[in-house]
């Protein structure tokens, strides 16, 4: 992991000859609604992996009144003596956009995204817990990357396998020409036999995770007035029964006709948290939804730090809406003892010492007041 010693953002949205230095641990941004704050988070995000988490077009990025984008950033890298490394992107309105690695020219964004990993925490969050199964799939997913050997492997081979299978029964008109079918038999063997390697990693993955995130959930939802904590309950083949995926597969072979694709499988896997065997969907508040959100995103960075030795960059959007002061407290204590550097906006100028103890105060950061496009550091 890289830590973001100096980052500089031009023509980026409304963002103009922005150059700072970050704090290692915790950096707040603070200001009005428009002001540029979450420009910051954006700017970083698309500099580390070429693209913006609000789904626009790049050109859409570049500032009115400007011919190009620019977001260079000075980054030392964990565990090492060299001196820091640099990483660029530059993206003018007529011409194709450069990219830059360690001085050099790179063809896209993999070295960068691959040097700095990211954990984006947006204000909607909170879908990890009230949201279907899709948003959980892709947190479960990019932790098992991180941390299980080949699981990216695993997961292509399964979609490919995948598709295929998929194709084949759009194109049969019955069930037994699925059934006489060789490729279609091959197909579903080997999808098969991938879907044992994804689900394998992934129950190891939250094997590792579960220790990590019941001891965030109790440092960040204590006194939330949760009767119990919430229990993750794990569908792997998006099947409620305990039956293997070849099963399902037989069970579901009329459905795949009518619908054209594969019901069952690790591409319908579901992580549902339970609160005394309920969905928590309908137990919790919006806040205790963040909270426990929260809980699992962090658990996810401690368990890549401890298995990989790898930090997080955390890029947290909006993080006042819905937390009272007390929960910001607990929040801002479990991020300074995470392993990562974080960037966090809001209205608030920092964290708020009014309802919280100085134990629960982190010892230091950086807070920024971003007004009008421009970003000054305030001492603090």
């Amino acid at each position: 992991m890289a830590l973001f010693q100096g980052l500089e953002i031009s023509g980026f949205r409304n963002l103009r000859d922005v150059q700072f230095q970050p704090h290692p641990k915790l950096n707040f941004f603070a200001g009005a609604n428009g002001a540029g704050k979450t420009a910051v988070l954006e700017a970083i995000h698309y500099l580390v992996r070429g693209k913006s988490f609000r789904s626009v077009q790049p050109q859409d990025l570049i500032g009115r009144d400007a011919e190009q984008l620019l977001v260079r950033a000075s980054l030392k890298l964990e565990h090492s003596d060299h001196a820091p490394v640099e990483a660029a992107v530059l993206r003018p309105r007529q011409r194709r956009q450069q990219v830059r690695w360690r001085g050099e020219s790179a063809s896209s964004f993999s070295k960068v995204s691959s040097g700095v990993p990211l954990q984006v925490f947006l204000p909607s969050l909170s879908d990890l817990v009230f949201g279907g199964p899709g948003e959980r799939r892709k947190w479960l997913d990019w932790g098992a990357f991180h941390v299980e050997h080949r699981y990216l492997e695993h997961w292509r081979s399964y979609t490919k396998c995948l598709q295929q299978r998929n194709a084949l029964i759009k194109q049969a008109s019955e069930r037994q020409q699925l059934v006489r079918s060789p490729e279609f038999r091959a197909f579903t063997d080997a999808m098969i036999g991938a879907a044992d390697a994804v689900t394998g990693a992934r129950l190891s993955y939250l094997a590792c995770w579960r220790p990590f995130f019941e001891s965030r959930l109790q440092q960040l939802v204590t006194g939330s007035a949760l009767a119990q904590m919430p229990e993750l309950n794990f569908r792997p083949l998006g099947s409620s029964k305990s039956l293997s995926l070849q099963e399902l597969l037989v069970e579901s072979a009329s459905r795949e006709l009518k619908s054209g694709i594969t019901v069952y499988g690790p591409h319908r896997a579901d992580c549902e948290l339970l609160l005394e065997n309920l969905p928590l969907a309908s137990a919790a508040s919006r806040g205790q939804g963040k909270l426990i959100a929260l809980a699992m995103m962090i658990a996810q960075a401690d368990v890549i730090a401890d298995r990989t030795g790898v930090s997080s960059v955390f890029l947290m959007d909006d993080l006042d809406a819905e937390l009272d002061e007390k929960a910001r407290s607990r929040l801002y204590q479990a991020l300074s003892e995470c392993r990562a550097q974080v960037f966090i906006t809001g209205v608030r100028p920092g964290p708020d010492k009014k309802d919280a103890s100085p134990a629960s105060l982190p010892d230091s950061y950086a807070l920024f007041h971003v007004k009008q496009g421009s970003v000054t550091q305030e001492t603090v």
